[in-house]
């Protein structure tokens, strides 16, 4: 802040410049003049926001004064000092909105009591009208990216904000905030700060952009420094919210016509921002190659068997995508979030089919993964492998728990009708235990005390009527023995005849013609 002394004494000024604490408000610069026109003269070049002013002036009375002050520079916060304790001028001082008479001799205590005042109401002012003009401004630009550009809307902007309609480059910013979890800082917090730091500098506006909560900024494209204070300016962020964030900044763009691809530019290059590395602005002209990223291999990797396989099998799937996934030491925002669709959207597909399985089309599954980032906005390997276990054993428990039987019997009966539905399939007990949620030895035993005959023995059963079926219906034994699930046809015909007493040819010969037998 700035002060500005105004008296025709010398010694008055020295006074002044001496009995107050000038660092402890925060003014860094006092100017002095010994004359109203002087004063004026200070004023219009240098804009302090305190003045102090004696009230009798040789070219201009005081009070005349003050209403030319307020008139150059409305701001500003004025303190009286006078020699005439007249109650008609301290009245009309109020009136006009001084922050204090002060008669001299000046004491020191009062002095500066009047000058912490002064500073006070001048933050207060000025916080109340950077508000008010920053909340305009943002919605104004919030309002011109969603009406088609009128022009309306940017002369608004442009009267509000009269460094704006003055610019000949913008430079457009991104700041992504819909891949962080819920538990991130608030975004309120982020936002009103990406906003005071855009309006106070002068450097442009900002405002939220569709419905990611992305922070959209427009900037000075010819401002001294700007991917510096960008940069402290997410130094910040990191140190007081301990929050990694990342900015893409388009090149210079002509203003305003090229507002549009000022955005889109540094859109792209904020969603390259490698996630493994900490906060920075990344220059559009500086976007690294990205990886091309194919998850038909994750797949195969994370989903083999899932939701059916063990706890242990799918934390070693997840150990083994993560390796894969973070090895090359760039992972940008867009593949970390095509990860997140890619994962909610197979994880669903596959629990939706187990269900369809057991004629369960009526469900509620449990919520997606909104975020596979820390709070502070970075991604670990440890922390990664986690997530995903975690995700893949809850949802895991939730299937099982929604095909589970109510006792072993409806398991016998489901495993009876599962037999007969994938006769044709090589087929191990063991994994229909498993799929089930029981032992192998314990539904191995209870199967043949209910069904009267192991569950092999049941299968084979199953493949040879089936079987018989067939070759009644013409087929040729070659043939009905795939049909029916038997791999090896000697081995087809060798059990078909020990159950029907005739080789598959004679039995066909017999039934597709219509012989019976006795």
């Amino acid at each position: 802040m700035r002060a500005l002394i105004i008296d025709d004494e010398p010694p008055v000024i020295t006074v002044v410049r001496l009995l107050v604490d000038w660092d402890k408000y925060g003014i860094t610069e006092v100017f002095s003049a010994a004359s109203a026109e002087e004063g004026l003269s200070v004023i219009g070049q240098m804009h302090p926001e305190i003045i102090l002013s004696d009230i009798n002036l040789p070219d201009m009375n005081g009070l005349d004064l003050i209403e030319k002050l307020q008139d150059g520079n409305p701001q500003a916060q004025i303190i009286i000092i006078s020699a005439f304790d007249k109650f008609s001028y301290a009245q009309r001082a109020v009136e006009l909105g001084c922050v204090e008479y002060l008669l001299k001799p000046l004491k020191r205590e009062r002095i500066n009591n009047a000058v912490e005042k002064a500073v006070r109401k001048y933050r207060e002012a000025h916080e109340v009208q950077s508000d008010s003009q920053m909340t305009r401004i943002q919605s104004l630009l919030s309002l011109y990216l969603g009406a088609e550009h009128l022009p309306e809307l940017y002369q608004e902007m442009s009267r509000i904000a009269p460094w704006i309609g003055g610019w000949k480059r913008i430079v457009g910013g991104v700041i992504p905030m819909g891949y962080l979890p819920h538990d991130a800082p608030s975004l309120l917090t982020i936002q009103e700060a990406a906003y005071r730091f855009a309006a106070e500098e002068r450097l442009g506006a900002a405002a939220v952009w569709g419905n990611s909560s992305d922070i959209v900024l427009f900037l000075n494209g010819d401002a001294v420094g700007l991917e510096g204070r960008c940069t402290r300016f997410l130094e910040q962020i990191r140190d007081n919210l301990g929050l990694k964030l990342y900015m893409g900044l388009s090149e210079p763009m002509q203003m305003p016509d090229q507002l549009d691809s000022a955005y889109r530019m540094a859109q792209e290059a904020a969603v390259s921002a490698n996630l493994l590395k900490d906060g920075c602005v990344i220059r559009s002209s500086a976007i690294p190659a990205t990886r091309a990223v194919s998850f038909s291999w994750a797949e195969e990797i994370l989903f083999v068997d899932f939701p059916r396989e063990e706890p242990e099998k799918i934390r070693a799937n997840v150990r083994n995508f993560c390796l894969r996934f973070l090895e090359p030491g760039y992972i940008s925002l867009r593949q970390i979030e095509n990860l997140r669709t890619f994962y909610n959207n197979t994880r669903n597909r596959r629990i939706q089919n187990l269900l369809a399985e057991h004629h369960i089309t009526v469900f509620s599954p449990l919520p997606a993964v909104e975020s596979l980032c820390l709070a502070d906005g970075s991604v670990k390997k440890e922390a990664l492998e986690e997530m995903l276990i975690t995700d893949m054993l809850t949802q895991r428990a939730y299937c099982l728990e929604q095909i589970a039987p109510s006792s072993i019997s409806e398991v016998i009966e489901q495993v009876q009708t599962y037999l007969w539905k994938h006769h044709q399939e090589t087929i191990s007990m063991e994994d229909i235990a498993r799929k089930f949620g029981v032992s192998f030895s314990h539904l191995s035993r209870t199967f043949k005390k209910e069904v009267g005959v192991g569950m092999n023995e049941y299968l084979t059963h199953i493949r040879i009527e089936k079987a018989a079926a067939l070759l009644r219906e013409g087929g040729r034994p070659s043939d009905v023995s795939l049909e029916a699930g038997f791999l090896d046809p000697k081995y087809f015909s060798r059990v078909f005849r020990k159950e029907m007493d005739m080789t598959p040819s004679e039995y066909r010969k017999v039934y597709f013609h219509g012989d019976g037998i006795s």
